[in-house]
Formats: C-alpha cells, sequence, structure tokens
C-alpha cells in the first residue's frame, strides 16, 4: 500500500500544478494569467511597427538622396559624352558646336578635343582660332602650375581643335573650358547693338554665373525689361563651355607636340578615311551577294523561261547593284581625295592659334550644370 501511495503522489501534484499552471501568486493574492487575443496583439504592436517603418522610409529617402549625390560627382568627374552640344554661360547662342573626338598623348601630358561646327556657326562664328578668348575654369585644390591651351581652327569651314597641355601627367579631375569668339560676327538683328565687348565683361559674367547671382541678375533684367533697351550696354557674345577630364578620352601610343598635321590625323582625318573604306567594303560586299542573286535568277530563266519571280527580281537586283555602284565609287572617291590631302596637310594645318587664356579658380564649379542633364 505504501509504495502505490508513494506512486500515486508525483501523478496528484503533477496534477495539481497543470491546474494551477494559468495561476500566479503574489503575496496572498493569486492572479489569473492575461489571455491575449490575437486582434490586441496586434494592436499593441501596430505603434512598433509604425516606428519602424518611418525609419525605414528615412533610411531608404537618405539613401536615395546619397546615391543620387554620389551619381552627381561622378559625372562631374567626367567629360561631357561625344556629340554633346555645348551650353552657354552667357549670350545668345550663334548656331551650335558639338564636342567631337577627343584623345590623350601617351605621356598624359596633351589633350586633344574636336569642336565641331554647325552651318550656323560657321556663318557667325570666327574660322580663325586667334580670335577667340580661352578660359579654364579648376577647382582651387587643382595643380594648374605649367599648364597651357590652345585654339586652331582645321581650314575656315573645317573643325576647332582644342589642347590642353600639362608639364606633368595630368591628375584624373574634370575641369571646364570656356570658349569666346572675341571677333563676334553679326547679322541684321545685331546691327544696332554695340559689339564692343571687353575682357573684364567676358570674365565677370563666367564669375558671375559661378557665384549664381547671374540668376538674380536675369529676374532683374527680365523684370525691368519694359523699361530697357536691348541695345543698352555691351552686348556679352555667346560664351561656350566644355567639361573635360583627359582621363575619359581615347589614349593614343605616341606623343604629336606641335605637329599639327599629326593631331588631326589622329584626332578625326583617320576617323573619317575609316568611315570611307568602311563604306566601300559595305557596298562591295553587298555587290558581291547581289551578283550572285543574279545568277541565280538567270539560271531559273534558262530551266524555264515562264518563270515571272525571276524575270521580276532580276530586274529589281539590277537597279541595286546600280546603286551599290554609285555608293561604292563616291566613298571611293572622298577617301582618295581625302587621304591625298592628308599627306598634303603642312605641320601647322590649324593655322595662327590663340596661346593666350586665363585661369579662374572655384569650389562652384557644379554651378554651372551637368550639360547631360539638359
Amino acid at each position: 500500500m505504501k509504495k502505490e501511495e508513494k506512486k500515486e503522489k508525483p501523478k496528484k501534484a503533477k496534477a495539481k500544478a497543470k491546474k494551477n499552471k494559468s495561476k500566479f501568486i503574489k503575496g496572498d493574492i493569486v492572479t489569473e494569467k492575461e489571455v491575449m487575443f490575437p486582434d490586441v496583439r496586434m494592436y499593441r504592436i501596430m505603434p512598433i511597427i509604425f516606428l519602424v517603418s518611418i525609419l525605414l522610409i528615412s533610411g531608404s529617402y537618405g539613401y536615395v538622396i546619397k546615391c543620387n549625390h554620389d551619381y552627381k560627382i561622378a559625372q562631374q568627374k567626367k567629360s561631357m559624352p561625344k556629340n554633346t552640344p555645348l551650353p552657354t554661360l552667357k549670350g545668345d547662342s550663334k548656331g551650335k558646336l558639338l564636342l567631337g573626338n577627343s584623345i590623350l598623348s601617351k605621356d598624359k601630358k596633351t589633350l586633344a578635343v574636336q569642336i565641331k561646327y554647325d552651318n550656323d556657326a560657321h556663318q557667325l562664328l570666327s574660322s580663325f582660332g586667334n580670335k577667340y578668348r580661352l578660359v579654364m575654369i579648376t577647382r582651387t585644390n587643382y595643380d594648374t602650375e605649367g599648364i597651357k591651351m590652345q585654339y586652331g581652327m582645321f581650314g575656315t569651314d573645317g573643325s576647332g581643335v582644342l589642347q590642353i597641355k600639362s608639364d606633368k601627367p595630368f591628375d584624373d579631375q574634370a575641369f571646364i573650358c570656356c570658349l569666346v569668339d572675341k571677333g563676334f560676327l553679326i547679322d541684321s538683328r545685331d546691327l544696332m547693338a554695340s559689339p564692343t565687348t571687353s575682357d573684364s565683361t567676358i570674365d565677370n559674367s563666367i564669375t558671375a554665373q559661378l557665384s549664381g547671382t547671374n540668376d538674380v541678375d536675369e529676374a532683374t533684367t527680365s523684370s525691368n525689361s519694359s523699361s530697357s533697351s536691348d541695345t543698352d550696354g555691351p552686348k556679352v557674345p555667346p560664351i561656350y563651355y566644355i567639361r573635360l577630364n583627359p582621363y575619359s578620352a581615347k589614349q593614343v601610343d605616341f606623343d604629336w607636340g606641335d605637329n599639327d598635321k599629326l593631331l588631326v590625323n589622329t584626332l578625326f582625318v583617320n576617323q573619317r578615311l575609316n568611315k570611307y573604306k568602311e563604306d566601300m567594303n559595305d557596298a562591295s560586299d553587298k555587290l558581291h551577294r547581289a551578283r550572285g542573286t543574279v545568277k541565280e535568277y538567270k539560271k531559273r530563266i534558262k530551266e524555264n523561261p515562264d518563270d515571272q519571280i525571276a524575270k521580276d527580281n532580276l530586274q529589281s537586283i539590277n537597279n541595286q547593284i546600280d546603286s551599290l555602284k554609285t555608293q561604292y565609287k563616291t566613298s571611293e572617291t572622298k577617301y582618295l581625295k581625302l587621304k591625298k590631302q592628308s599627306h598634303e596637310f603642312s605641320e601647322h594645318i590649324l593655322g595662327k592659334q590663340q596661346k593666350e587664356f586665363k585661369i579662374i579658380k572655384s569650389n562652384k564649379i557644379d554651378n554651372l550644370g551637368n550639360s547631360s542633364d539638359k
């Protein structure tokens, strides 16, 4: 009996503990464990979820701002993309200038950039390099010691060539180059305006843009336009600018020094020759395939004189062959002419170049904006 009683006691203790599992004893007060319903639990944790959501949204927004800032900084370190229209800091545009090819010498001490002119630009801007004013804008920490700039024109109806030279390899940083036509050609709309513009007026326009005061000046001019005349004061010529980083350019395996002929051939003439050569090869390849097709159709007609499909297509293919022959001949003529001319270039094919320039240092280069966003 005693053994059976001993066995029953633990069982009774376990049952009693299980029965009182949901009860808590605090002093002499016995309390029941609170039953937490799912909707009550959700209601209580909603403030926590809300706070976490706010933190996540704030963090995401901050991350987006940081990424956007990093992207702009990265963009400001690169050159403007090829074929980008050059924006203006001041003055009405006198035609469109485009950024062309750019190359960096083997020693990384000379950068050359092609500036392409459209018809309006050739009509209203000077075709002589020494008629332009050059300004280089860098950050205050950029080492400009030993920097030189020059600008020349490849013929009176060709491209401009801007060169920036350094006594030591360039830093991997971007800078701004401004190009101003001091010759200031005019059309009939400009005859009543004063074409005289001093260097100080141009410099003031650039520094005003850098400092951000240009926006205020434009707003003031706009508000007072009804009481002012377009003929008041000197008219500022268009100040074109371009953002350049030497390490965004194609690096060549030689240094051209003062050899303009070698520079021009490398910068754009050889590429034009390659384009004509590609057009010739393309026309030649199509001619070969077209002649093979003609043979096929002639065999069909020989076997079956009533093959109307072969007869119709044979005439069409023959017309295309004539067109391809003309295309090949045109490209070949251009290729041979340009190749002959390139051999006849003098070492000073860029003419009298502008070699005087001014350097402005400012940490507000970003105020000039990013052309790729325009």
